[in-house]
C-alpha cells in the first residue's frame, strides 16, 4: 500500500535505489501492519517490479520490463537459429530459468535479495554467446566470393 502511494510523488525517476525503507513510514496505512513494519533485515516490497516502480521510477520499470521481454523474444530468435542439439537445450534452459525468474519477481523482490540477479544475468550471457556462435556459424558456412 505505501508503495502505491508513493509512486505519484516520485512517478518518473522514484526514491532512488534501496530507498524504500528510508521513505515509505510516511505512506503507511496505519491499519495495516505488516512484516516490513519490524522487519530488521529492511526487507522491501514483495513485488520487484513495483519495488522498481517505486525506487527507480517509471523509466527503470520501462528499462527493466523491455530488458526482460527483449531477452525473452531474442531467445527464441536465437533457439530457432541454433542447429546444434546441445546448444538448443542451453537456450531453452536460459529461457525457461528467464521465465522463472520474471514469474517470480511478480510475488517477490528476489534479485538483489537472494542474489538472483547474478542467473538473469549469466542466462543472459548464454543467450548472446549462442547468438554470436550462431552468427560465426553461417558466416563461414556462406560461399565465399571470388574476386
Amino acid at each position: 500500500v505505501a508503495g502505491m502511494k508513493m509512486t505519484p510523488e516520485e512517478p518518473w525517476v522514484g526514491f532512488g535505489p534501496g530507498n524504500f525503507v528510508n521513505f515509505y513510514r510516511s505512506y503507511t496505512v496505519t491499519s495495516f501492519k505488516t512484516y516490513i513494519s519490524n522487519n530488521v533485515d529492511n526487507s522491501g516490497i514483495h513485488s520487484y517490479f513495483l519495488m522498481t516502480l517505486v525506487e527507480q521510477g517509471i523509466i527503470g520499470l520501462v528499462i527493466f520490463i523491455l530488458f526482460s521481454f527483449v531477452l525473452l523474444i531474442k531467445g527464441e530468435q536465437i533457439f530457432h537459429q541454433t542447429k546444434d542439439p546441445v546448444r538448443r537445450g542451453i537456450v531453452m534452459s536460459a529461457l525457461l530459468c528467464l521465465i522463472v525468474i520474471d514469474a517470480v519477481l511478480l510475488i517477490n523482490d528476489l534479485v538483489e535479495t537472494d542474489k538472483v540477479g547474478s542467473f538473469l544475468f549469466i542466462c543472459a550471457a548464454l543467450l548472446v554467446k549462442t547468438d554470436y556462435y550462431n552468427r560465426d556459424q553461417k558466416e563461414r558456412a556462406a560461399p565465399l566470393k571470388s574476386s
